[in-house]
């Protein structure tokens, strides 16, 4: 099985862009997804996630959804050092978490 490559917001918009082109080709979702070298399901994929996107705001919106990957990182360390406090050697944190338009937020 091949390895997960990781695409660039600006590699994903350009081959969207190739992708449409082949559309108006007349080309099939498979031949398409094969000529960018993709599956089908992650060129539906980042057509719902990045179409009509310009590469500036792919790339923006992408960095926003890796800063939001992170925070929730952090926000999971807080919550087990909170219920396993053998577990890591400094105070626990007192904070408490605030759900905003789905986001979770740690205010404390």
């Amino acid at each position: 099985m091949a390895g997960r490559k990781r695409h660039s917001a600006e590699d994903i918009v350009r081959k969207l862009r190739r992708a449409d082109e082949l559309t108006a080709a007349g080309k099939t979702g498979e031949e398409i997804a094969a000529e960018i070298g993709v599956s089908t399901a992650t060129l539906y994929n980042w057509r719902r996630q990045y179409g009509g996107v310009d590469t500036d705001a792919a790339k923006e919106l992408k960095e926003l959804r890796d800063g939001r990957d992170y925070q929730r990182t952090q926000i999971a360390t807080v919550e087990v050092a909170a219920q396993y406090p053998r577990a890591f050697p400094v105070a626990p944190v007192q904070c408490v978490l605030v759900e905003i338009g789905g986001e979770l937020f740690a205010i404390g």
